[in-house]
């Protein structure tokens, strides 16, 4: 009975770590504030930490990405470029292009 226990104590643990992954259509906005993509579902715009994987798109490009999010912005800082605001829904690591 107690190996039960630890095994799904174990199971529960490992899957409540896991990132909850998102696939959408997104169209790739470029700034001199940064990197977003903006959800074509609801026009949300999140910032990109990861910009680099989106290097060779030119902005207004329409693409597929599987992103997550990112909870903590000390994960996004970049060095400023302007000093425009820039308002976005929240911050996103993409781990895949489409």
């Amino acid at each position: 009975m107690n190996n039960i226990i630890t095994i799904l104590l174990m199971l529960s643990i490992a899957f409540s770590s896991c990132k909850k992954t998102i696939n959408n259509e997104m169209i790739v906005i470029k700034n001199c504030t940064g990197v977003y993509l903006k959800a074509l579902t609801n026009e949300n715009e999140y910032k990109v930490c990861n910009e680099k994987i989106l290097y060779d798109f030119e902005g207004n490009t329409k693409i597929n990405a599987r992103y997550y999010f990112i909870e903590n912005n000390k994960k996004c800082d970049r060095d400023i470029v302007c000093a425009l605001p820039y308002r976005n829904d929240g911050s996103i690591e993409i781990l895949k292009i489409k």
